[in-house]
């Protein structure tokens, strides 16, 4: 039996039943297709925030260092600048270990 005739001993009903199903199927298959490609949308967003993160982490860490030695350069200083940078430091630090380093490799 072919398509063709297969599809004739249909009644209108079936038939109509068939194309709302198909229409169904089709719409299902377009949202899917959106969902994906908002999924790697978004995949690419992350990846975009965690670099911008990586480096604003870096830079962070190199004004610290910098501002450590400018510091130290600097001479005697007093008791509420070695705490405010103790403060930073320890906020930095704490930052950090919220967020571990991703595994080498």
């Amino acid at each position: 039996m072919g398509l063709l005739s297969w599809f004739c001993g249909f009644t209108r009903s079936d038939r109509i039943k068939l194309d709302h199903g198909l229409l169904i199927l089709h719409t299902l298959e377009q949202r899917l297709e959106t969902i994906m490609a908002t999924q790697a949308e978004l995949a690419a967003r992350l990846d975009a925030l965690r670099i911008q993160n990586e480096k604003a982490r870096a830079e962070n860490a190199r004004l610290l260092a910098e501002l450590r030695t400018a510091i130290e350069n600097a001479g005697q200083t007093t008791p509420d600048v070695d705490a405010k940078l103790s403060a930073l430091e320890a906020s930095i630090q704490s930052e950090d270990d919220e967020n571990p380093d991703e595994p080498p490799g």
